[in-house]
């Protein structure tokens, strides 16, 4: 995948299908991920199965679309879903999250997991479409964790 790339791929909402967008991602990613990759795994399918998992529930049409692209070199992605609306408070839940130190919280660790994974996430509800759009510094060292 070089500078300007674009991955787009739309898939059925099904939880069995998250593998695939990431697998995909990584496969495209893999030449100019200087860092550790497996944090753009991890991190992707955290929000990738919270879209099928949560927002796409019980959806017969329910749907998951990831776009990717190299640009100054950071690799964005963005997902979109049409299920359910994102909460109102989702993106401040996001840019107050904590560390993962509570391993037994009931609530906000992916918040937190993604925070590690991603060195910055908006989260949005727009025309009837929930967007996350995740930056990944190619160069590593640019991770503010």
């Amino acid at each position: 995948m070089e500078a300007g790339s674009i991955i787009y791929v739309s898939i059925r909402s099904r939880l069995e299908d998250v593998g695939f967008l990431t697998d995909l991602l990584i496969a495209a990613a893999n030449e100019v991920v200087a860092g550790d990759w497996i944090l753009l795994e991890i991190g992707l399918a955290e929000v990738v199965n919270n879209a099928i998992e949560y927002a796409c529930a019980g959806m017969a049409d329910g749907y998951v679309t990831l776009r990717a692209l190299i640009d100054d070199g950071t690799l964005t992605v963005d997902i979109e879903d049409n299920g359910t609306p994102l909460p109102a408070d989702t993106q401040s839940k996001f840019d107050n999250a904590g560390d993962m130190s509570d391993v037994m919280a009931l609530s906000g660790r992916g918040y937190s997991l993604v925070r590690q994974c991603f060195s910055d996430a908006w989260f949005r509800h727009e025309a009837g479409i929930n967007r996350v759009t995740l930056s990944y510094p190619l160069n590593q060292d640019a991770m503010a964790f």
